[in-house]
């Protein structure tokens, strides 16, 4: 039958990436939003530290002849 065999294998190496400390991750949101009317987006906010954080959320709205850009700014800060 042959001699027996035996399985080499070597290490596989490679880098996990890393971790984002805050994901924030849009769950549900309105395909169409109409304007000058209220609209509702629901998103997730993790934290991934072992660090208690502080939410604080910006809106700033830039209209031109074309279009409305909404900016919504997370900030995330260490409570003391």
């Amino acid at each position: 039958m042959g001699e027996a065999g035996h399985l080499q294998s070597n290490t596989v190496h490679r880098k996990l990436p890393p971790i984002k400390p805050i994901d924030v991750s849009v769950l549900v949101s309105p395909s169409t939003v109409w304007l000058e009317a209220p609209f509702t987006v629901t998103c997730l906010i993790t934290n991934a530290t072992a660090k208690e954080r502080t939410l604080c959320v910006r809106t700033d709205v830039h209209a031109d002849a074309q279009a409305i850009e909404l900016t919504v700014s997370i900030y995330l800060s260490i409570a003391s």
